[in-house]
């Protein structure tokens, strides 16, 4: 549809005008408009150029008799309705706030195209415009802090990732080296206790770098002896795939971790091994 005549134009506003007086409009008059359901897939420009010399109030009246001829006839228009456009005209002339929420309540309330006259079928439980003004920037503020959030995570995961890459990577080459055989040697005089606390310290090697003796021994109690940042970074170097003896610590460090309320205190990723 390239123009829209006067005459149709005027029945449109004239239908609206009856319908914001409180007056059902002319049987006769809807009824004429049931083959003209192009009308209401015409687009933004199309309305442009038929409401630009429309005053304000005829321009309201017209959304009203649109709408209403949507709902009445079951037009198809979804987002692309013309409801939508003609309010989007209306919002950028100068007519008060207040008027704008009139208008866009009642067809929130009437429309059976949920769409209208916001563009969006996420309508957020508005009731007119200014509301959902106010309830899409909450949205978006939500949404940035939420995306600011996982950005975060991600760029930590990342930095987790690639130590641990590191730590295996040293663990594999220095396993049957002279230098695990000094570390194991100076660790031997430690308490179980201390020995975990020297592994969760070493900013090189992961625990399973380690003699599996140590996970086999250590127990619930002793795990409970250590403080909620060592059972952390213990925590943070034995994520993945773990088998075997330092497989079943891992659980009983969850275990204990639990029972413990450490994870209260602080996420697996807020540790000094990863920050």
């Amino acid at each position: 549809m390239e123009i829209l005549s006067f005459f149709i134009r005027d029945r449109l506003v004239k239908i609206g005008r009856n319908i914001r007086h409180n007056d059902l409009p002319d049987v006769e008059i809807v009824s004429s408009f049931s083959g003209y359901d192009s009308i209401n897939r015409a687009g933004g420009l199309f309305w442009e150029k038929t409401c630009s010399d429309l005053s304000d109030d005829d321009l309201i009246s017209l959304i009203y008799g649109v709408s209403y001829l949507e709902t009445f006839h079951r037009w198809i228009g979804g987002s692309a309705a013309s409801c939508i456009f003609i309010f989007r005209l209306l919002i950028k002339r100068n007519i008060s706030i207040e008027v704008i929420d009139n208008v866009s309540e009642w067809i929130i309330r009437n429309s059976y195209n949920h769409y209208n006259p916001l563009g969006s079928r996420v309508r957020l439980g508005a009731r007119n415009y200014s509301e959902y003004l106010e309830l899409s920037k909450k949205r978006a503020i939500k949404k940035a802090e939420r995306e600011r959030i996982e950005k975060i995570r991600q760029e930590k995961y990342a930095r987790e990732r690639e130590i641990r890459r590191v730590m295996a990577e040293a663990c594999n080459n220095d396993r049957k080296s002279s230098i695990r055989l000094e570390i194991i040697k100076e660790m031997e005089a430690l308490s179980l206790v201390d020995k975990l606390i020297f592994i969760s310290g070493q900013p090189m090697y992961p625990p399973q770098f380690f003699p599996t003796c140590i996970a086999d021994s250590c127990r619930l109690d002793d795990l409970m002896l250590l403080s909620p940042e060592v059972r952390s970074n213990l925590a943070a170097r034995l994520r993945g795939r773990r088998k075997g003896p330092w497989g079943k610590f891992r659980t009983r460090l969850r275990e204990c971790r639990e029972k413990c309320g450490d994870f209260l205190l602080t996420s697996e990723t807020d540790n000094s091994l990863f920050a």
